[in-house]
């Protein structure tokens, strides 16, 4: 009954067009948005469409491979921005859709999501951590393991060196975890050095498996 009060006096609306009663309307999601067709290996970002990682850059990751749903253009951007800053963190479901059917085209076995971490104050401030939203649009089994030890200063104006000094070193677990395979799990990938280090983590505690899964990647 709430639901239905809810759409009534406050329609669901795509966020590109009007069409109502979705936040994502079909067309849109077709037409707007750039999906990867090919996978990619995140380390040399050369096409590799039979190993998820070159055997050759398997020495310099943590990750055994990371999964992307589509380019981070204008309207990629859009729908993150909305979901962040926006407080229109419904729209998590929508692209944690997307992110669910990508990940069915890969035969990969996995215990748990485990979202990429917010440090507190930002979380507290903001209300939510996206990735967490968007793990739970995913699986059925999420386990917030990771926490962010520093409130570290924005990744977006950061060239690539500045990215991996910044983020040295933030990432702890909260608990003692015993998964032998894990889905990690954020929004955006540029440089790929969040999901680094926190798969870093994950492996020194004995995760012999670590997977990526973004939404969006951008340059």
């Amino acid at each position: 009954m709430l639901a239905l009060l809810i759409d009534l006096f406050f329609p669901r609306m795509c966020v590109f067009c009007d069409t109502q009663k979705t936040l994502l309307c079909d067309e849109c999601k077709n037409q707007k948005l750039e999906y990867y067709k090919t996978q990619f290996c995140h380390v040399c970002h050369a096409d590799s469409p039979i190993e998820m990682v070159h055997s050759k850059c398997l020495r310099k990751t943590n990750l055994d491979g990371v999964i992307v749903v589509a380019h981070y253009n204008k309207y990629a951007k859009i729908l993150i921005e909305e979901m962040k800053y926006n407080l229109y963190f419904a729209l998590s479901a929508e692209i944690g859709l997307l992110m669910k059917r990508k990940l069915l085209e890969y035969d990969i076995n996995y215990e748990v999501a485990i979202p990429v971490p917010l440090h507190k104050f930002k979380e507290n401030y903001r209300g939510f951590n996206q990735a967490e939203l968007l793990s739970k649009a995913v699986s059925a089994r999420v386990d917030n393991c990771i926490r962010r030890t520093k409130n570290t200063k924005s990744q977006v104006s950061l060239n690539r060196e500045e990215r991996i000094k910044n983020l040295k070193d933030v990432f702890e677990l909260k608990h003692q975890i015993n998964y032998k395979s894990v889905l990690l799990v954020d929004d955006v990938m540029t440089s790929g050095s969040t999901l680094e280090e926190c798969a870093k983590v994950l492996k020194n505690a004995g995760v012999e498996k670590v997977y990526g899964l973004v939404f969006a990647r951008g340059d």
